[in-house]
């Protein structure tokens, strides 16, 4: 009887191999599900992102049902360390629209306030709001300031807003080719009425009739290497206005990198919005501004490369 018992108990057992077996499958199934579950969680933050920036689009457009149909939009070369540039133009007009209920636009200097101390306190106030934020934003880098925090999500917005003029026009064009000349100095002047003409004013804006908007991008991943700094500047340079700033630009203001699977969120004018390869967003040097800008622009009637 004892013997059957012990001989019972052993066949019970699991031998060396047979438990490296089951850990060797195991290990196998993990190698091979790992990717998928990589891609799932890389799906799953694209589609929070596209959801962040249909949140905003819809703060947009009720400003714009507020104010005869203007959409925000940016500042178009204004910026300054002395005014509140375009540091902060759709953040500031859409904030009300998405759950911020003090009084009044943070971007307009009140008195008393410093234009530094109304940058910084739109800053704090941006980075309260999830909506601003993309979860696929590369947090090892949240700045190029020395003053800039280096804590992960602390870089108070992911997305940068189109400023492009729609449709483009002839100076514009000059400008973008190297043209016209401004001075760059601390208040950013123009040096001739040609450049003032170009780089404009606020763009709060209609959006012209004659552009599909279908066709042009509203907002899209803003570039991780865009300079911003809690302590000095709060928010600045969330759009984009120049060719330079295009992905493959000398000074890129959209991201260079992918930050979805195949490509970026762009959102559109109507909208709508879909990955875009980088190639697709901008095709780079030396293909002519017109193939560059399509998904930005219209291009001016009659205008060739």
């Amino acid at each position: 009887m004892l013997t059957q018992k012990r001989k019972t108990s052993r066949n019970q057992g699991f031998t060396l191999i047979e438990l490296l077996v089951v850990v060797a499958i195991i290990a196998l199934l993990i190698s091979i599900l790992l990717p998928s579950l990589k891609r799932a969680k890389d799906q799953a933050k694209a589609t929070v992102c596209l959801t962040h920036q249909k949140t905003l689009y819809n703060g947009a457009t009720l400003y714009g049902a507020d104010n005869k149909n203007y959409l925000p939009r940016g500042i178009q070369g204004l910026g300054s360390q002395t005014g509140p540039g375009e540091y902060q133009v759709f953040a500031s007009a859409v904030l009300p629209y998405v759950g911020w209920n003090e009084k009044g636009v943070l971007w307009v200097s009140r008195p008393g306030y410093h234009p530094q101390q109304v940058r910084r306190r739109l800053n704090d106030t941006v980075r309260q709001f999830p909506m601003f934020q993309d979860p696929a934003y590369p947090a090892w880098y949240d700045g190029m300031d020395e003053h800039a925090s280096k804590q992960p999500g602390t870089n108070p917005q992911h997305f940068v807003t189109s400023t492009f003029p729609t449709p483009y026009t002839y100076k514009n064009i000059d400008y973008d080719a190297g043209n016209l000349e401004w001075r760059e100095d601390a208040a950013w002047v123009p040096a001739n009425a040609a450049a003032a003409d170009y780089i404009g004013t606020s763009r709060i804006e209609k959006f012209p009739a004659e552009a599909p908007p279908s066709r042009v991008i509203y907002m899209t991943a803003v570039d991780k290497t865009v300079p911003w700094s809690a302590r000095r500047w709060g928010m600045r340079f969330y759009s984009m206005f120049l060719t330079s700033h295009l992905p493959f630009g000398g000074q890129p203001r959209i991201d260079d990198l992918p930050r979805h699977p195949n490509g970026h969120n762009c959102l559109f004018f109507d909208g709508h919005a879909k990955i875009l390869d980088l190639k697709q967003i901008d095709k780079s040097y030396p293909n002519p501004l017109d193939e560059r800008l399509k998904w930005f622009t219209v291009m001016p009637d009659g205008w060739t490369p």
